[in-house]
């Protein structure tokens, strides 16, 4: 390991025992810098030294991936925002399968999607519950033909509260009723609180 711009000796002198012909620095200039680049390069002069990054972590796994992986029928799939999450699936990959990332909220980035053609993947495993990997993702593998889909989750899906959900699925609209039927008028108030229990629904149905 290295820092932004620090060169550890512990790292030095592991990279003179081992003497690799190979060196891949993960992450761009903010991750290591050009003077960690230069020391590494001056360190170690027989070695080849490549960069693998992105603008993005989920670009740079998928570097990593393009770098590591001429197929993989199964991916790990980890959420960008939460480290943890990917760094304990290592073990799970085990070095045959690619660990990709992925933002937490919103949809699949295409160039993960990309990555997952081009490995020929037909099983994900994701390392999170919807709160960790968002359901529109779960849903874009769907439309792309991935339904073997594996979610792991602490205890089961929905377990427990967090500062984005209470644990809890009701419907409701979460506004002063009145003041949301002077927009919409009367009808409107019917059809919001009829979306509101069908979105409950859904969500019981795909805990279940």
């Amino acid at each position: 390991l290295a820092g932004p711009s620090a060169y550890p000796t512990a790292t030095r002198d592991e990279l003179a025992r081992l003497n690799p012909s190979r060196i891949i620095l993960v992450g761009g200039p903010l991750s290591l810098d050009a003077q960690v680049e230069a020391r590494i390069r001056a360190d170690n002069p027989m070695s080849t030294v490549e960069r693998v990054w992105g603008e993005t972590a989920y670009m740079t796994a998928v570097g990593i991936s393009e770098n590591a992986f001429p197929a993989a029928p199964e991916v790990f799939l980890a959420s960008s925002n939460r480290f943890p999450d990917g760094l304990v699936g290592g073990p799970l990959a085990r070095g045959v399968s690619p660990i990709l990332l992925t933002p937490g909220a919103g949809p699949l980035p295409a160039s993960v999607m990309a990555e997952m053609t081009r490995l020929g993947t037909t099983r994900v495993t994701v390392l999170g519950g919807p709160l960790t990997v968002s359901e529109s993702i779960l849903t874009r593998l769907a439309e792309q033909g991935i339904t073997n889909v594996v979610v792991l989750e602490a205890r089961h899906l929905g377990y427990g509260g967090t500062g984005r959900n209470g644990g809890q699925v009701m419907a409701g609209i979460g506004h002063d009723i009145e003041a949301v039927k002077k927009h919409v008028g009367k009808e409107g108030l019917e059809t919001l609180f009829k979306i509101s229990n069908l979105g409950a629904g859904i969500i019981r149905e795909r805990i279940k």
